[in-house]
């Protein structure tokens, strides 16, 4: 029998409406303790973005502005607010998350200079979180993927899913940019990357 872990990425307050770098919510949320709560898959991870006062994604601590770009290590990638400080309210599950147990959470962007997009690994494959081998030893085989923000962190994990081997679905409507206008670009783009884009009431139990 096939076995399927759901990852949850960054599903955390610092992402949603009223916090520091807010998607396009869309009601995702919902969504996602609906697919919690069905119970079908093996395994339940998520990832959490846990960083330092100043961490390298933070627009401050390369004096621009959020948004603007900065190459560190020969990668090019935008700035941010300052979010998802270690042991903040930011960084913390909604209440709707915080009394559901998942398997494993996966803390990254933990180190200063350790930029993680990714619940897999950081730019460049510099460092892992360790989350392959441990779906690996696990014997999954279907990884689901929903969360925020579509445009770095959920891409992103995707795209590793795909390149460590896993069949790969993306869970769209339980995904959430922050910018409604880049959705659907992104999710072709995953698409033809090799990912399998699927609406959470058709995952079968």
């Amino acid at each position: 029998m096939v076995k399927r872990a759901l990852l949850v990425i960054d599903v955390q307050r610092d992402f949603l409406p009223g916090g520091a770098v807010p998607t396009e919510e869309k009601g995702i949320l919902p969504i996602i303790v609906d697919l919690l709560s069905r119970k079908i898959f093996d395994l339940t991870i998520a990832s959490q973005d846990w960083h330092p006062q100043d961490h390298i994604s933070f627009a401050a601590v390369h004096g621009k502005q959020p948004g603007q770009q900065v190459t560190v290590n020969g990668t090019t990638y935008s700035v941010f607010a300052q979010h998802c400080l270690q042991h903040s309210e930011g960084a913390c599950f909604p209440k709707e998350l915080e009394l559901y147990a998942f398997d494993k959470i996966v803390q990254k962007g933990i180190a200063q200079d350790d930029e993680c997009f990714s619940a897999f690994a950081s730019f460049g494959k510099r460092q892992t979180t360790g989350l392959a081998n441990y779906l690996k030893e696990q014997n999954i085989q279907q990884v689901f993927v929903a969360g925020m923000t579509l445009e770095q962190c959920v891409k992103q994990t995707v795209q590793d899913a795909i390149q460590e081997g896993f069949e790969t679905y993306l869970v769209s409507d339980a995904c959430a940019p922050v910018d409604a206008d880049a959705e659907a670009g992104i999710l072709k783009d995953l698409h033809g990357a090799g990912a399998r884009l699927i609406v959470s009431a058709d995952i079968p139990c």
